[in-house]
């Protein structure tokens, strides 16, 4: 199955008898086409020019002919395949599209080395940044824990959104002067496995949670990222309620 859309695409009468010349093929390293034949490679569509020799690869010849300015493919129309998992022991081609990590993207280089990550490599160009299966998970109060002395903290929500570990908004409140130091722990429905720490953001809400100077660590167990902590840096917090949400993003590579 594949997409593609063209227009005034035309191709030659040829005089090969396999695949029959005029139609679509689907392209195949055991066929041979003739002149003008046009074929679907990865939801793209090409023209033989000539006779191509039999297991020439579209996207590849039209990069780099192996006959310098004498390409045996052209390149009618740029189309797509559908998303399929990404295989680290495959070796991908021009217009391949995978899901890797949350992330939908499309191989926009004739080709690339089996094991070339789409989040490592520019010739992946991105098509949607989609929450990865942790980023997604929902988040309460009951994930917060450890709270500092005189500290109490919940997870809030005042718009639309759904508070997930990606995103989340939290009113942290203090019965007491408290010095600078640890507010809450959060623990996240499912573990990050990585060795590279999460990128985590915490945007203040009002002036009294900016001038608190709020930061967040990881929490790790062995290799796994199964939270993080929440803290203050700048001098003592006094009795009071703040609000601040925190976002935290799952490394790819």
């Amino acid at each position: 199955m594949s997409f593609f859309t063209a227009a005034n695409v035309v191709v030659g009468s040829g005089g090969g008898t396999s695949p029959a010349s005029g139609s679509v093929q689907q392209w195949a390293n055991n066929l041979s086409f003739s002149d003008g034949q046009a074929v679907v490679f990865n939801g793209s569509m090409y023209v033989a020019i000539g006779s191509p020799p039999i297991g020439l690869i579209p996207p590849i010849e039209v990069a780099a002919p192996q006959q310098p300015g004498s390409p045996k493919w052209m390149l009618a129309a740029r189309g797509r395949t559908p998303a399929a998992p990404w295989d680290d022991t495959a070796t991908y081609y021009q217009d391949q599209v995978v899901r890797y990590m949350g992330g939908t993207y499309v191989l926009d280089k004739a080709t690339v080395a089996a094991g070339t990550r789409p989040s490592a490599d520019p010739a992946w160009t991105p098509l949607s940044e989609v929450l990865t299966d942790v980023e997604s998970q929902k988040v309460t109060t009951g994930n917060l824990g450890n709270f500092g002395f005189g500290i109490t903290a919940a997870i809030f929500q005042n718009t639309d959104e759904i508070a997930r570990v990606r995103s989340h908004r939290v009113r942290v409140a203090s019965l007491n002067v408290t010095p600078a130091g640890v507010l809450y722990e959060m623990f996240f429905p499912k573990p990050i496995a990585s060795l590279t720490p999460p990128m985590f953001t915490v945007n203040a809400e009002d002036q009294d949670a900016w001038i608190l100077g709020l930061a967040v660590q990881p929490i790790y167990n062995a290799t796994q990222c199964v939270g993080y902590r929440c803290f203050t840096t700048l001098g003592f917090m006094n009795p009071g309620t703040y609000e601040f949400s925190v976002t935290v993003k799952q490394p790819l590579a």
